[in-house]
C-alpha cells in the first residue's frame, strides 16, 4: 500500500516527506478495524511535525506515517467488534485513547501522525473505540476536515458553565481550519460571528459564503480590537477563538465583554519571521488586561470521542458542510503541505487517496 512517511532530519522544505510502499495490514483481530482511507485533511500540526517545530512533548520517530485527519470505509473487522461493521463510513479519533471525560497530557502519546503512525496511507488499522461514524450529509473529502479542527472548535463551545448560547457574539481570528469551523458551528447555533483577516478577499468570502455578521482587516486596522468592540456597540464579544498566540492574545482579551471567554487553540504568530502586522508589542500588559476585563482565558485541545460524536450530530442536523479550500492527489502531498504552510488557504486543505 502507499504511505507518506516523515524522514529525519525534519525540514521546512517538506522534502523529508517520503512516498513509501508498505505491506497492507493483516486481517484485523479482536476489536480492531481496517479502514480504506479515502481522504486526509491537513492541519498546522502536520506542518509543524514535518518541519520540526511542533512544541508538544513527543518524539517524532523516523519513518512514522504522517497525518491525523482521515475519512474512509471499514473494509474488515475483528471477531469482537460491535461498534461498527464492514461498509460503514468512519473517521478515526485524533487521540486514540481520549474517549470520555477530561483531557490527559498523556493522550499526546497516541495522537495520530505524531506519537503513533498516522493516516496518510491507503489503509489504516485501529481499535474500534478509536473511530466514529461520518455524518450522513458529508463526503469523505468533507468529513475528514472535522477530526481536529471541528472537534477543537466544538470543545471551545461546550465547556461546562460557559458553553455557547444562542444570541451570543463570537470572534474568530483568521480563516484557517479551526476558525472557519468555529464560525460555522456558531452560526448554526444562532450566534453573531465576526472574522478577522489580513485579506479583504478572504473577508469577502466569509461574508458571502458563510454569512458572518462582521469582518475586520487587521492589516488596515492595527487596533483591530477597537473595531471589534465598535461592531458590538462597545460591549465586546462573548467568545474569542484565539489562534495567534503572543501576537494577538492581548487584543483578543480587549475584544471581550466582562467575563467573556478567550479560547486559546493555537499560536500561529509565534512562527512568523519578524514583526507581524496587527501583532502586539504589549504582551507585558497581559495580566492587567485579564484582570480588568475579567476575561476567562483557557487553553483548548482537540476533544474526546464523545465530543466528536456530539459534534457530528450537530453537523448532520444543521447540514453543516466544512469549507474545503483545495484538494490535492496523493502524489502531490508535499505540495499540499507547502500550500497550507503558505497561509493562502481559506478553510481546509485535503489530500485524496
Amino acid at each position: 500500500m502507499r504511505a507518506l512517511t516523515i524522514s529525519h532530519p525534519l525540514s521546512s522544505s517538506f522534502d523529508n516527506l517520503t512516498f513509501t510502499s508498505r505491506p497492507r495490514p493483516p486481517a484485523p483481530t479482536g476489536t480492531q478495524v481496517l479502514i480504506r482511507v479515502k481522504a486526509v485533511s491537513l492541519n498546522a500540526r502536520d506542518v509543524q511535525i514535518a518541519s520540526g517545530t511542533y512544541p508538544a512533548p513527543i518524539q517524532v520517530q523516523q519513518g512514522i506515517v504522517a497525518g491525523s485527519d482521515a475519512a474512509g470505509d471499514v473494509v474488515a473487522v475483528g471477531d469482537r467488534v460491535s461498534r461498527v461493521k464492514v461498509g460503514d463510513k468512519v473517521t478515526p479519533v485524533f487521540a486514540q485513547s481520549f474517549l470520555h471525560g477530561e483531557h490527559d497530557p498523556d493522550y499526546q502519546k497516541n495522537g495520530l501522525g505524531g506519537g503513533i503512525d498516522g493516516v496518510l496511507s491507503d489503509y489504516f488499522v485501529c481499535d474500534e473505540a478509536g473511530v466514529v461514524l461520518m455524518p450522513s450529509n458529508l463526503s469523505y473529502t468533507q468529513a475528514c476536515c472535522s477530526v481536529i479542527t471541528g472537534v477543537t472548535a466544538w470543545h471551545c463551545f461546550s465547556y461546562p458553565g460557559c458553553s455557547l448560547k444562542t444570541g451570543e457574539t463570537v470572534l474568530v481570528l483568521g480563516t484557517g481550519g479551526v476558525s472557519i469551523y468555529a464560525a460555522q458551528l456558531a452560526l448554526a447555533s444562532g450566534c453573531r460571528v465576526i472574522v478577522t483577516s489580513s485579506s479583504d478577499a478572504k473577508l469577502a468570502r466569509a461574508r458571502d459564503e458563510l454569512g458572518v455578521h462582521g469582518t475586520v482587516n487587521y492589516r488596515t486596522h492595527r487596533d483591530w480590537d477597537v473595531e471589534v468592540r465598535k461592531l458590538t456597540g462597545g460591549r465586546g464579544v462573548d467568545h474569542v477563538i484565539e489562534v495567534g498566540g503572543k501576537g494577538t492574545l492581548v487584543r483578543s482579551i480587549r475584544s471581550c465583554r466582562p467575563l467573556g471567554n478567550v479560547w486559546v487553540v493555537g499560536y500561529m504568530s509565534d512562527y512568523a519571521a519578524g514583526k507581524v502586522e496587527g501583532q502586539d508589542d504589549e504582551a507585558h500588559e497581559l495580566a492587567k488586561e485579564i484582570l480588568y476585563t475579567q476575561a476567562r482565558v483557557s487553553g483548548v485541545v482537540c476533544g474526546s470521542r464523545d465530543m466528536f460524536e456530539d459534534m457530528n450530530r450537530c453537523v448532520e442536523v444543521n447540514k453543516i458542510v466544512p469549507v474545503v479550500d483545495r484538494v490535492f492527489p496523493f502524489d502531490e502531498a508535499r505540495e499540499a503541505y507547502r500550500y497550507l504552510n503558505s497561509g493562502a488557504h481559506f478553510g481546509k486543505v485535503v489530500i485524496e487517496l
